[in-house]
């Protein structure tokens, strides 16, 4: 019984033995693997829920078996030795010594615009001339030490926050450079570019900004006018239209300065002002741009003079428009541009004198087909006086006068040797009143007459 107790304890002994040398067998290699990695085992997990999952591409991410690397790092899946395909073994921490040296980059003083350089803050009041430029075109500077690769992209807002901008929004990393050829964005005001800097320990971003303003241009009757009195080269009587008048005083200021950003207005009492020369307080408050304003002008008639004054980050302009203010039921003056003489009414002719017309004698007379002024009612007459009827009898050689009627009728007197006729005029002439009853001449012209008329009937 002894001898088969010790043969038992014996056989126990060499069977831990050899369990010892197997566990050995099966550790230190492990172990040793684990020394000359210079690793540490940070966990020991089981295929569960729990599994720690970081990038595979992450430097602390090291395959126990040395194998490939997995998706993750908590489900490696080594190969043999032993242990069966699947069975998770440990996620492994790798000391890592960086290669390169940190980065930092300052907005505004490491990374900057043209000459915009340093500032600790980008503030406007005021923005020196080294901050602004007329072109897109810009040099973006960089200063930063240790950097290799750098990227670029120009956000729409410079509210956005370079450092916190995400790596999509950069363009492709190109090799670094000390300056950099960049175009900004159409349209003016402030411009944000930001930069990503990297080298082998990591990466960096920062910002810059500058301001992108065009000078404005203003010229009187064009950039600037009122109602439609555009466009005129001064505001000259020659020059003006009627568009440049108006009853009301209520207008319409057109203004064409597509890159200004505020404008102001004022209306000097006297338009002989030069609107360049006002000074800022003259004006109103600044307001935004717009390519129209409504306006009431002062009281009263006459020309009246707008002066605006318009503002960009470039800097200040001021010119101005002018409209003449009418009454209602006025008529605007002509000027004459010729040298004239008004042409007076000529005095009615008088008898005997040249006319063309009527109207060119005076009243009571007519104008004859000689072209002279005459009495109509004997218009042979250069006296303009018509002759009474005369009776010339022969041979007695006396003259007799008889009224003449309306009815020129003749008188025939016979008379030996010869008859005597009676000439009358076919107009009726004028008598003279005598006062007192008839004249003698009538008389006696009456008496003769009978007396011949009876001898020629005895004879």
């Amino acid at each position: 019984m002894a001898i088969d107790g010790g043969s038992q304890k014996s056989s126990n002994k060499k069977f831990s033995i050899i369990m010892t040398a197997l566990v050995l067998l099966l550790t230190l290699p492990i172990i040793g693997y684990y020394v000359s990695q210079k690793t540490d085992i940070t966990r020991i997990l089981q295929r569960a829920s729990t599994d720690i999952t970081l990038d595979p591409n992450d430097p602390r991410c090291v395959d126990l078996s040395g194998g490939v690397v997995p998706e993750a790092c908590g489900r490696m899946k080594p190969a043999g030795k032993g242990i069966p395909t699947g069975t998770l073994i440990a996620t492994i921490k790798k000391t890592v010594t960086p290669t390169g040296t940190s980065l930092s980059c300052k907005s505004l003083t490491d990374f900057y615009i043209n000459s915009c350089t340093p500032r600790s803050k980008w503030d406007t009041s005021p923005l020196p001339a080294a901050c602004k430029t007329n072109s897109t075109g810009v040099t973006l500077h960089l200063g930063v030490s240790g950097a290799t690769k750098m990227a670029f992209f120009e956000p729409s807002s410079t509210s956005v926050d370079c450092t916190k901008a995400a790596n999509s929004s950069f363009g492709a990393d190109q090799a670094y450079a000390a300056t950099k050829s960049w175009t900004l964005s159409s349209g003016t005001g402030n411009k944000k570019v930001c930069v990503r800097l990297k080298n082998a320990s990591g990466s960096v971003k920062c910002g810059a900004l500058i301001n992108y303003s065009v000078p404005i241009s203003c010229t009187s009757f064009s950039t600037v006018y009122i109602n439609s009195c555009t466009p005129l080269s001064s505001w000259s009587a020659s020059s003006r239209t009627d568009a440049c008048r108006t009853e009301s005083t209520g207008v319409t200021l057109h203004l064409k300065a597509s890159n200004a950003t505020k404008m102001a207005f004022y209306e000097p009492s006297n338009t002989s002002v030069n609107c360049a020369d006002v000074a800022g307080t003259s004006f109103s408050a600044d307001e935004t741009y717009a390519t129209t304003k409504s306006l009431t002008l002062s009281s009263g008639t006459g020309a009246k003079k707008v002066c605006v004054r318009l503002k960009n980050d470039s800097g200040t302009v001021k010119c101005g428009g002018m409209i003449e203010i009418v009454s209602a039921t006025s008529t605007p003056t002509q000027t004459l541009t010729s040298t004239q003489t008004p042409t007076s009414t000529p005095e009615p002719k008088s008898c005997n004198e040249t006319c063309d017309t009527n109207n060119d004698c005076q009243s009571g007379y007519t104008c004859t087909d000689s072209k002279q002024c005459r009495n109509p009612e004997c218009t042979g007459e250069s006296s303009c006086s018509c002759p009474e009827a005369v009776v010339t009898a022969t041979p007695t050689g006396k003259t007799v006068y008889v009224e003449a009627t309306s009815t020129p009728t003749p008188i025939v007197v016979t008379a030996t040797p010869q008859s005597v006729a009676v000439v009358s005029t076919p107009t009726l002439l004028p008598k003279t009143p005598v006062s007192g009853g008839l004249p003698i001449p009538g008389i006696a012209a009456v008496g003769g007459g009978v007396l011949l008329l009876l001898l020629g009937l005895l004879l």
